[in-house]
């Protein structure tokens, strides 16, 4: 399959991932974020990068 018939694939499981954040952030403010990604920490996922921080 050449790159070109990919792209479609790729543009889908970007948007597929983009509606799964949605989900997870609908009705979060900020505090509640924060202490979301203090979660995701804990569980090893140090490497994630909050993008306030960028």
């Amino acid at each position: 399959m050449s790159k070109a018939l990919r792209v479609p694939d790729y543009l889908d499981h970007i948007l597929s991932a983009i509606k799964r954040i949605e989900r997870h952030v609908t009705d979060v403010d900020e505090l509640g974020f924060l202490q979301s990604l203090s979660s995701v920490t804990a569980f090893g996922m140090s490497d994630f990068v909050p993008i306030a921080t960028l």
